[in-house]
């Protein structure tokens, strides 16, 4: 099953959207959630210099009001703590933006209605297009709204005040294959309670990777695994990651062994140990 990217109304936004005047509700009596769908979430391109490729995207209107939405293209990267910092389309470095091209840059969808989308890929025919992964999103929004997003928080929230995030776009050239990534650090940050690693993207290609942490205490043996991450590093991204201890911890001396694994074979994991106490 396709995975789903779903836009919905955050509840401070000045525009609504998704709202309801009078929404139904299910067997519970509680209202169903109103959503606006567009999938897949990423389309992911592997062209040569001059090539070109067509993938579709679904947009389905699954609430009881009709819609006029815009297609745009944004530029975006990943800050080292993860959040997304947004810029008009061909802005940043290693956007794809001016390559891509979709067949309705409009639609208006009354309930209940889906349309596809044809996405166009077409790479220049030039060493420099095939250098290096390129990258950018389209987006959906209300026809009324022409402000471009630059900064938010996180994937899922809402880019500007009417519509939510799109479909990731990914350009990797077949001839770029290294992959690598190094564990920088792992080190306390002072008064938080917190560990943090730094890792670095050393490769050519974006990766998602598992941060995982485990405590061993010294005096018993037991062992505490915190809660993995799954995190996308870009090529050359730098990204720290934080743990929060449990708060419930055993006071005594542990072993702390942090680890960085790409899920690929010809990828060694990354690890580090370091001798805590919590007091």
């Amino acid at each position: 099953m396709k995975k789903a990217l779903l836009l919905t109304l955050l509840s401070c936004l000045s525009m609504p959207l998704f709202a309801q005047q009078s929404a139904p509700k299910d067997e519970s009596g509680k209202p169903k959630k109103q959503t606006v769908l567009i999938f897949p979430a990423k389309l992911s391109f592997k062209l040569d210099r001059g090539g070109s490729a067509s993938k579709s995207v679904t947009i389905q209107n699954t609430t009881t009001s009709k819609f006029q939405l815009e297609l745009v293209f944004v530029d975006w990267i990943r800050d080292t703590l993860g959040e997304h910092a947004y810029a008009d389309p061909g802005t940043v470095k290693q956007s794809c933006a001016p390559w891509v091209t979709f067949d309705k840059p409009f639609v208006e969808l009354s309930p209940g209605q889906s349309t596809n989308i044809t996405v166009t890929m077409k790479v220049p025919d030039t060493e420099e297009a095939v250098s290096e992964m390129k990258w950018t999103m389209l987006v959906l929004r209300t026809v009324s709204e022409k402000k471009a997003p630059t900064k938010i928080g996180k994937v899922g929230a809402s880019v500007d005040q009417s519509v939510g995030l799109g479909v990731h776009i990914y350009q990797t050239p077949p001839n770029i294959t290294n992959r690598e990534i190094k564990m920088l650090s792992f080190s306390e940050i002072p008064g938080k309670n917190v560990y943090r690693v730094d890792c670095k993207n050393l490769g050519g290609v974006q990766l998602l990777t598992k941060f995982s942490l485990e405590l061993s205490s010294n005096e018993t043996g037991a062992k505490t695994a915190l809660e993995p991450r799954m995190i996308p590093l870009f090529p050359k991204q730098e990204r720290y990651v934080d743990f929060e201890l449990p708060s419930n911890l055993p006071k005594g001396k542990y072993t702390a062994i942090a680890l960085i694994d790409a899920g690929e074979d010809d990828i060694p994991i990354e690890a580090a140990q370091k001798e805590i106490i919590i007091k």
